[in-house]
């Protein structure tokens, strides 16, 4: 279980993750060795499952995000034995895919994806609609993208 402690860590490594423990008990007003065990503990309970980067998509040439919405084809993955996860986890080996979570509602799997233009978004579409295991796609182009600040509160643990 995490404390209001441990929240303040990670509220500071949610922000930018490469700093060092001596920059986040500063911070944070912690010890640092209060710091490096708490972050030690975090891992090793799998709170902190790995630190990571935020990418400027278009600095890399990727400027446009999109959303696709799939529906499975349930008569094929019925017929093949085909797990919806399955579906998933081969649509991540794409590498325009940034994320192909299973969903509920009106779509099977929400597919985020990341391309250099329009034509690029079309593309992909064209080789989602002719893969095995999906009926129908439906996509929504990203006009402005927020940088998320998500914090760690009492309320989201």
């Amino acid at each position: 279980m995490i404390d209001r402690t441990d929240i303040r860590i990670l509220n500071v490594l949610k922000r930018s993750s490469n700093l060092s423990v001596r920059e986040i008990a500063r911070e944070t007003g912690l010890s640092r060795s209060t710091v490096s065990s708490r972050i030690f503990k975090l891992k090793d309970e799998g709170v902190i499952r790995n630190f990571t980067i935020t990418i400027n998509y278009r600095a890399i040439g990727k400027p446009v995000t999109a959303y696709v919405g799939v529906n499975i084809d349930y008569p094929f993955c019925k017929e093949n034995k085909i797990k919806h996860s399955v579906i998933s986890e081969k649509l991540l080996k794409h590498e325009m895919v940034e994320s192909a979570d299973l969903i509920a509602g009106g779509k099977d799997i929400i597919v985020k994806i990341r391309a250099k233009d329009i034509d690029d978004v079309n593309e992909f579409i064209n080789h989602l609609r002719m893969a095995d295991g999906i009926d129908k796609t439906e996509s929504f182009i990203v006009l402005y993208e927020p940088m998320p600040e998500t914090k760690v509160t009492a309320k989201n643990i």
